[in-house]
């Protein structure tokens, strides 16, 4: 769970998750909804 402002959460989600997988995963979302 990430506690904070929505700023620092995002953040922690950043800190959390390699650049690699989230640009797949960024990806794979705009392909799916776009």
């Amino acid at each position: 769970m990430f506690m904070g402002a929505s700023a620092r959460q995002f953040t922690q989600v950043g800190n959390a998750v390699p650049p690699i997988l989230a640009a797949q995963i960024g990806n794979s979302l705009s392909e799916s909804y776009f």
